[in-house]
């Protein structure tokens, strides 16, 4: 807060200045003047600002709420044209059921989401992560 009045002190030196010439020397009032009108230039500016930021903020969770998001599969299918990562995800695509199943112990007959596979999908997840093939450790 000392910060905030050490650089307003900074800003408004001139204008107190040149408002102390025009009230012929009288320091005090200048410095009142300045120091009643101060809050009203910087809250108004900031009010409205603030009335922008929330009628934008408005708008775009109307946006949001009317227009549907992607599934899961939509986003990895996107992800999947892009240059830098297509080739990660395709990879990641190709290879996460199988290796997370692997470190669940599971055979592929049995459904996918199993309470065991839960639990350990973190661990399969940071074996997953080490043997990628972009991973610096390969």
């Amino acid at each position: 807060m000392l910060g905030w009045a050490a650089v307003l002190a900074f800003i408004l030196h001139p204008l107190q200045e040149r408002l102390t010439q025009r009230l012929k020397g009288r320091r005090a009032l200048s410095a009142g003047i300045l120091t009643a009108l101060t809050p009203f230039l910087v809250l108004a500016p900031l009010s409205v600002l603030t009335g922008a930021f929330v009628g934008q903020v408005t708008r775009l969770i109307e946006y949001l709420r009317g227009h549907s998001f992607l599934s899961f599969p939509e986003v990895v299918e996107r992800l999947s044209g892009y240059p830098l990562i297509g080739g990660a995800v395709g990879w990641m695509r190709e290879n996460a059921l199988v290796e997370r199943r692997a470190a669940a112990g599971l055979d592929d007959q049995r459904p996918a989401d199993t309470a065991q596979e839960r639990r350990l999908h973190g661990k399969g997840a940071l074996r997953w992560a080490r043997s990628a093939p972009w991973s610096a450790s390969s």
